[in-house]
């Protein structure tokens, strides 16, 4: 009689002749999970955020590596900031012991009451100077405006790619982008720079001087312009890598984007805001165990996943005004023309 048995002899054999295991933890005989169903495409809307975001999270991890290492520059700002550099002294704490001192060794005024005030504004508080070494290091984060531009339009080169859902090669994708949009990025990743620290700057100083209706009107004009500008920002980056077109254009129809998409950026937003509120929470509100936690979401995600926002936003509305409509093709290189874009 022949050992050959038919293979399809061997499932149809009933529960009874073969024995369960048990324990099949270990068991390297049974099914496995198989193959998995194909992603589900990414529509533009709230769910098909969280889906793409679920999905390129870890990418977006490097991203962010990518966006601190190329700015590393300002590393230099956070050192001399930390005060490792300062000079400690003590010095009083009242603000008219100056003025009390001068009295008393022009005018004699040693009566009880002077004495007693003196003294309270002699109390002595321990400060810190800066010296020449946190100088330096402040003037080496200036190198940022050099690096900005650059590592800007790199990884949203990189962003972008994720959120259309293709496949994204973090360094030869980050180096083309910079090569191809170098002078663009250079320049106008000053400006941006720039405008980022001037802005924040311009509306604390007017917001502690505001007092007549001068300066209301240009503390809120200043407001408008920051929430107008920051609307702008994704689609400046995202049309410069996308399309050949001159950067007053691309300021011009970044306007428009802001305006038209307004809905859209008011959600990447509040999602940015609520991202840095939850920093903030962490590094002032609570500190103690979650302060680490609060120093390192900016060098983990803060970045990336703020921009990863601000461009799912953008990217679908550039696709819907600018590609569709022209029937261009979205997989093409980012030289398209200028006569294309228009």
């Amino acid at each position: 009689m022949s050992d050959y048995i038919d293979p399809h002899d061997q499932h149809e054999e009933t529960e009874e002749q073969v024995p369960r295991k048990r324990f099949r933890l270990f068991d390297s005989q049974r099914e496995g999970r198989g193959v998995t169903k194909e992603d589900k495409p990414i529509t533009p809307d709230l769910c098909g955020f969280f889906r793409s975001f679920r999905r390129n999270f870890s990418k977006l991890l490097s991203v962010n590596l990518l966006t601190v290492v190329g700015n590393f520059p300002l590393l230099f700002a956070i050192l001399a900031l930390t005060g490792l550099f300062k000079v400690q002294y003590m010095t009083p704490a009242g603000g008219y012991f100056a003025d009390l001192r001068a009295m008393m060794l022009l005018d004699g005024a040693l009566d009880p009451a002077t004495m007693a005030l003196f003294g309270v504004q002699g109390v002595q508080i321990e400060n810190s100077a800066m010296t020449t070494t946190s100088y330096v290091f402040f003037g080496l984060s200036l190198l940022t405006f050099l690096t900005f531009g650059f590592v800007k339009v790199g990884t949203t080169y990189i962003i972008r790619s994720l959120v259309r859902g293709e496949p994204a090669f973090m360094i030869a994708d980050f180096k083309y982008a910079i090569k191809r949009n170098k002078k663009q990025a250079f320049f106008y990743g000053m400006v941006d720079l720039l405008l980022l620290l001037l802005i924040p700057f311009n509306i604390i100083v007017l917001l502690e001087t505001t007092g007549n209706l001068l300066t209301s009107i240009i503390f809120w004009f200043n407001v408008v312009f920051a929430i107008l500008y920051l609307f702008m920002r994704p689609y400046i980056y995202l049309q410069m890598i996308t399309f050949d077109l001159k950067i007053t254009k691309i300021i011009k129809n970044s306007f428009l984007f802001a305006l038209l998409g307004a809905k859209r950026n008011i959600m990447a937003l509040l999602g940015n805001i609520l991202l840095f509120g939850l920093v903030f929470f962490f590094i002032f509100g609570i500190g103690g165990a979650l302060l680490f936690l609060g120093i390192a979401l900016p060098l983990v995600a803060l970045f990336s996943f703020g921009s990863y926002m601000h461009a799912f936003a953008a990217w679908y509305k550039i696709k819907e005004i600018m590609i569709d409509p022209q029937g261009l093709d979205e997989d093409a290189p980012p030289e398209l023309s200028e006569a294309e874009a228009e």
